[in-house]
């Protein structure tokens, strides 16, 4: 067992987590790209990547995302930035 994964949740808990935050934050998610993860010092974890979500019939809207997960596995944060 990895130095991270005892103090806190895996890498892939973050990302897993992060996706349902988003998908549950925004109802017409197209795409969900991971860019990174990195771990922070007390064990939580903090996920980069771009959120795509359908705006009427055709268009789509792109944004930017940091998502901030605790050593426990909750969301402390969620930040958006358009592109």
């Amino acid at each position: 067992m990895k130095e991270h994964e005892a103090k806190g949740i895996r890498e892939k808990d973050a990302e897993a987590l992060a996706d349902k935050a988003l998908r549950e934050r925004h109802k017409n998610v197209m795409g969900l790209s991971i860019h990174s993860i990195m771990e922070e010092g007390d064990g939580g974890w903090v996920v980069d990547g771009e959120v795509e979500i359908l705006r009427g019939i055709f268009g789509t809207e792109r944004k930017e995302f940091k998502v901030h997960v605790g050593p426990q596995g909750k969301i402390a944060g969620i930040e958006e930035l358009p592109p």
